[in-house]
């Protein structure tokens, strides 16, 4: 394979030589909003000194102190999320696939729940307010499950870089996507077994370093964190599109996709018969995917002699952006606003400080013959309560005078709160989010400010809630690779947890993608619980089914399993059985009625039939009378 390295295919030349455009390009549009990302995580982490900065403090013996408030702010919004959940479910768009929505919205719920797709997703979201974007990957696992397993990760946006050309949120539309990742010598011989050098020499030293012809003056892909023993290897996926003819067959009248060669064979063969073919010309996206290290492609298809194609269809990343940047062509979040601010706030404060431990802490100005012993004399100044003598007349002569206190700056605590506050009103956070409110206010006001803060802040959420629906159709590709026979465990409505067979669906099956709000999430169960309390009046005397009381059961402020079981002794209740003597009873009633409605209609064929009599002794023609098809004559 040391070969198809030094010595690369046509198509893999083709394919080096677009990835070196696409880095050149990506490196001069994210390479500042990378670095300053980078910056930002650092501040959040409470690293809000520079190291230039930092060490001139130090020259000047000051001190750099961090208040960090950017780090509360980014957790309250984030924690937002975790308290208002959503999920996502499958809504049919054609008929007969009704009876598969609910299992495939609960199999999707139980493919997440098993691989912690909730907590790798708000670790994305919380990425966006810090940088302005938040990527997990999709793929399937074989590590631990024979059969594989669909993992959700969350992807360090440090890693990923975004088609350059892309202008719609959460990256719609975008071309190719690149993934920059170091790894360690295991994990890329285990990945790439054909292109694990021999040795740990020069080989490593190489596939360290990214084709030269991929770097730019002042590209920062390529981490200082890397060393000889890592590999650093470029992940890129990205779709060509492909003409297609979609032809009616002739004999039945379906819809075949023909490539353009089959297309002329076809329509030759019908030429040959005399038939004229139908078709629609359309284009399809074919997506792609390529790893990339040393200036060779680790996955070239060895058959088709191209890229591996992506059976998916779509690609494994998905992003999650906050506020665009319209000029610089980028997105951001909270972190960008209150950078300055917290700055400011902790310069500021170490000014405060600074001033503060140089101004003078109750010394004196006095001339040497004021006193009689100045060693007695210091000793007794510093001590409260003890006497201190001066020689007769150095007071009045003022040759003692106490050393005046510095005066710092008139208003600079006031630019410090000023600061501080900046922190929170450049992201349009109030202190009634954050919990924060030292005063008494109505609890209305306090929610109806929240929500005002929650406005402020929509846009973030709309971004994640049109994630949910793009990761969603990418999920229910996922679910037609588990083997068949597979298991999931789903809740039925009568809140009995059960393991039913995953729908296999085939590639042509259409649903809905719809993001609600999870019914378990803290937030969703107060708000319903709230309502039904001011509802409860009136439902107690409507004489409701039990299964209505059983759902209701679900929103009570009470842990998982009480809820369950609460919810489940309900739903029996309305499924008792019945009582026997009731059911023969009803058996014997349906009889009498069946008995009565055959004896009613023989004695109306019986009239019709004297009817028909009549007139035939009449001699009057009329139709013969119709007897319903399937009843007696």
């Amino acid at each position: 394979m040391e070969e198809k390295r030094d010595v690369p295919t046509d198509r893999e030349e083709e394919l080096l030589t677009l990835f070196a455009k696409w880095d050149r390009a990506l490196g001069n549009h994210w390479g500042d909003w990378r670095r300053e990302a980078k910056r930002l995580y650092g501040m959040v982490a409470g690293g809000q000194w520079s190291d230039t900065d930092k060490a001139k403090l130090e020259e000047i013996e000051r001190i750099a102190p961090v208040f960090n408030e950017m780090g509360p702010i980014i957790d309250a919004v984030s924690g937002a999320e975790i308290m208002d959940r959503q999920q996502v479910g499958y809504f049919p768009r054609e008929v007969g696939d009704a009876a598969v929505n609910e299992i495939l919205t609960k199999g999707a719920d139980w493919i997440r729940d098993r691989c912690n797709a909730d907590q790798e997703e708000t670790e994305a979201f919380r990425d966006t307010f810090i940088c302005g974007m938040g990527w997990t990957e999709t793929r399937m696992d074989f590590d631990e499950e024979p059969e594989g397993q669909v993992i959700v990760e969350r992807v360090d946006p440090l890693e990923m870089a975004l088609d350059t050309s892309c202008r719609k949120a959460n990256g719609e539309g975008a071309r190719y996507i690149r993934r920059a990742k170091a790894m360690s010598r295991e994990e890329f011989e285990e990945a790439f077994p054909d292109f694990a050098p021999d040795g740990h020499g020069p080989d490593y030293a190489r596939l360290a370093i990214n084709n030269p012809r991929h770097r730019y003056e002042g590209d920062d892909d390529i981490s200082e964190e890397v060393s000889e023993d890592e590999v650093f290897v470029h992940e890129y996926q990205w779709f060509e599109r492909r003409t297609v003819f979609v032809v009616e067959d002739p004999a039945d009248g379906e819809l075949v996709e023909m490539s353009p060669e089959d297309y002329r064979r076809a329509e030759q063969e019908a030429a040959k018969q005399g038939v004229t073919l139908r078709y629609v010309r359309q284009t399809r996206p074919v997506y792609y995917r390529s790893f990339v290290a040393g200036g060779a492609i680790l996955n070239m298809d060895p058959e088709t002699g191209d890229a591996e194609v992506m059976r998916d269809g779509e690609f494994t990343y998905k992003v999650i952006t906050g506020k665009r940047d319209r000029n610089k062509r980028v997105w951001y979040g909270l972190a960008r606003p209150m950078e300055d601010p917290q700055r400011w706030a902790n310069q500021f404060m170490s000014q405060l400080l600074a001033i503060l431990a140089a101004s003078a802490k109750g010394g004196m100005m006095l001339e040497a013959d004021a006193v009689d012993d100045i060693r007695e004399f210091e000793r007794s100044w510093a001590k409260p309560g003890a006497n201190t003598y001066f020689k007769p007349g150095a007071l009045k002569d003022g040759r003692a005078t106490p050393k005046p206190a510095t005066q710092y700056p008139a208003g600079l605590e006031r630019l410090i709160t000023i600061a501080q506050e900046a922190i929170r009103k450049t992201t349009g956070v109030n202190p009634e989010m954050l919990g924060l409110v030292n005063r008494e206010q109505a609890g209305v006001l306090e929610h109806q400010r929240k929500q005002a803060a929650y406005g402020i802040l929509a846009a973030f959420f709309d971004s994640f809630r049109r994630y949910r629906r793009m990761h969603g159709r990418l999920l229910l590709k996922y679910i037609k690779y588990l083997p068949d026979g597979y298991l999931v465990r789903i809740t039925g409505d009568d809140g009995l947890a059960r393991y039913v067979p995953m729908v296999k669906l085939d590639d042509t099956a259409k649903f809905d993608v719809v993001v609600d709000e999870a019914p378990a999430g803290p937030n969703q169960v107060a708000a319903v619980f709230g309502v039904i309390m001011q509802l409860l009046p009136y439902l107690k005397d409507a004489e409701l089914p039990p299964e209505f009381w059983a759902e209701v059961a679900r929103y009570l402020p009470l842990p998982e399993k009480l809820r369950q079981t609460m919810a489940t002794a309900i739903a029996q209740q309305g499924s008792e059985p019945p009582d026997p003597l009731e059911e023969r009873g009803k058996a014997a009633g349906v009889a009498a009625t069946e008995a009565k409605a055959q004896k009613d209609q023989a004695g109306a064929v019986k009239d019709l039939a004297a009817a028909e009599e009549t007139r035939a002794r009449l001699g009057v023609t009329f139709p013969p009378a119709q007897v319903p098809l399937g009843e007696p004559a």
